[in-house]
């Protein structure tokens, strides 16, 4: 029987204060997927705004954008926290990349099932 592979889950809670600060989460996330570790990433609270689009011009913002170099990597999983998302008066139809959305109640036995965590 083969070990269980360990797993890694990004929360996500707070929109970056500089994009060198997206760049250097998003690094973390692909060096980890790259060595086919199994990755999630959680965006809830303010985080769930990165993945917005433009206000102007219906264009992904910049970090966002560059989450979506994540949609290569078959081991990635982005999930939304659907509380956030109502407090921010917020539908998947606004948000630019492909998502689940979990309730509260579901994230604690979510989050157990990984064996590394990382806050931002």
């Amino acid at each position: 029987m083969m070990p269980m592979q360990p797993s890694c889950l990004f929360v996500i809670r707070h929109l970056p204060a500089r994009l060198t600060v997206a760049a250097e989460i998003l690094d973390q996330i692909l060096m980890a997927a790259a060595f086919d570790m199994p990755v999630s990433i959680l965006f809830m609270d303010e985080g769930v705004v990165t993945l917005t689009l433009g206000q102007t011009d219906g264009e992904p913002p910049a970090v966002a954008s560059m989450y979506g170099a994540l949609a290569f990597h078959d081991n990635v999983t982005m999930v939304v926290e659907a509380e956030s998302m109502h407090a921010l008066h917020l539908v998947a139809e606004d948000l630019c990349l492909p998502v689940s959305v979990m309730p509260r109640s579901e994230l604690a036995a979510w989050m157990r099932q990984h064996h590394i965590l990382q806050g931002v």
